[in-house]
């Protein structure tokens, strides 16, 4: 009988690069029983099974019915494993492991903590609010959480886990079939992209002032794959791009709806340069961003908000150039348009399959 494992998200989709494309197909491949829960996508997989959750936005009351089909989900399921990705769902995993002989794993993806203490979309006494909720809820786990697996190496000291058992499995970036032709509208060669939630806590609109210098002296495009929940946001960017006149050099896929991880990926294949500032917040710090491997993967040149951390990693890598501001970020794309940088291919031991063998550790 093969071990069952239940991937189990709240807000994360099921086709999620980390759960699906990294994890679920690991555990596939070793001769596990693969179940997921999340959020709905368009995805199939030949044993892989899929369990998505009815539709709900991020503020909605519908969301606490999530705790209902999980808990569901597992009775019915009877899994060896049950391997969350959110907070949200410990307080159900502990309940579940009074009454069901099943290991929890829990997977940290982020210092949540963190996360809500800067999350703008909460007003300020509610994320002081959540954010020390889900820690006390974190510590309390300890004592029925059976392993924890932290996606960064920064994060060894945020709960204090006994070393014997954890395990750091770093998002490192897993090629994979792409089989969506991602094709742009543009007639200049040059294209810029930038990738990820498109809101104005993720560096977009530096960005967009980026690429509004260059074509001062040089024509550049810019593509946007990404989604965004902000209507008056989308409305902000594309009046930016109707005012500066560079409505035929702007591509934005689906227009902040979800994409697909293959579709972004085909997208970034294609292009030549990628932009990736980010407010360097304490959430944000000594962190590897999983799009530098996707651009370190595919050898296009990227720039990236000036922080310590990541210039050491870049003296190492030679992945791209650190800017302060979009007017330093215009001139070193200027130069990349002339004579582009030259990125080296990633090595295996750089890659997902390095991580592999510690993922399978935590399933002995």
């Amino acid at each position: 009988m093969k071990i069952k494992v239940l991937m189990a998200s709240v807000l994360n989709p099921i086709n999620h690069s980390r759960i699906y494309e990294k994890e679920s197909k690991t555990l596939d491949s070793a001769g596990f029983e693969v179940h997921i829960l999340g959020k709905a996508a368009n995805i199939n997989h030949s044993s892989i099974q899929f369990h998505p959750l009815p539709q709900f936005s991020r503020l909605s009351l519908k969301r606490l019915f999530v705790f209902y089909y999980f808990i569901q989900l597992a009775i019915k399921l009877k899994p060896h494993f049950i391997h969350i990705h959110t907070p949200e769902l410990l307080l159900p995993s502990l309940f579940l492991k009074l009454f069901l002989k099943t290991q929890i794993i829990y997977d940290v993806h982020e210092d949540y903590y963190l996360n809500l203490k800067s999350a703008k979309h909460y007003p300020k006494i509610v994320r002081i609010i959540l954010a020390n909720c889900v820690r006390a809820v974190e510590l309390f786990s300890k004592v029925g959480v059976s392993k924890w697996i932290y996606a960064e190496k920064c994060f060894y000291n945020i709960l204090n886990v006994p070393i014997k058992n954890l395990q750091v499995i770093e998002n490192r970036f897993k090629p994979i079939d792409l089989n969506f032709n991602a094709n742009f509208p543009f007639k200049c060669d040059k294209t810029l992209f930038y990738g990820g939630t498109i809101s104005n806590d993720w560096g977009v609109l530096e960005a967009l002032e980026t690429w509004k210098l260059v074509n001062q002296h040089e024509k550049l495009n810019l593509c946007l794959v990404g989604i965004s929940n902000s209507k008056n946001f989308k409305e902000e960017i594309y009046n930016k791009v109707n005012d500066w006149g560079l409505n035929d050099q702007f591509y934005w896929y689906k227009e902040g709806e979800y994409v697909n991880y293959e579709e972004l990926l085909a997208f970034l294949k294609i292009t030549d340069f990628c932009i990736a500032f980010y407010n360097i917040t304490d959430a944000i710090k000594n962190r590897i961003p999983t799009k530098f491997w996707e651009y370190a993967y595919y050898q296009k040149p990227f720039i990236f908000s000036d922080d310590n951390f990541w210039n050491e990693l870049n003296n190492k890598y030679n992945w791209g150039k650190a800017a302060k501001n979009p007017e330093i970020a215009s001139n070193i794309l200027k130069t990349w348009i002339q004579d582009p940088l030259k990125i080296k291919q990633l090595d295996e031991n750089e890659l997902w399959r390095s991580q592999e063998i510690n993922l399978l550790k935590i399933y002995k």
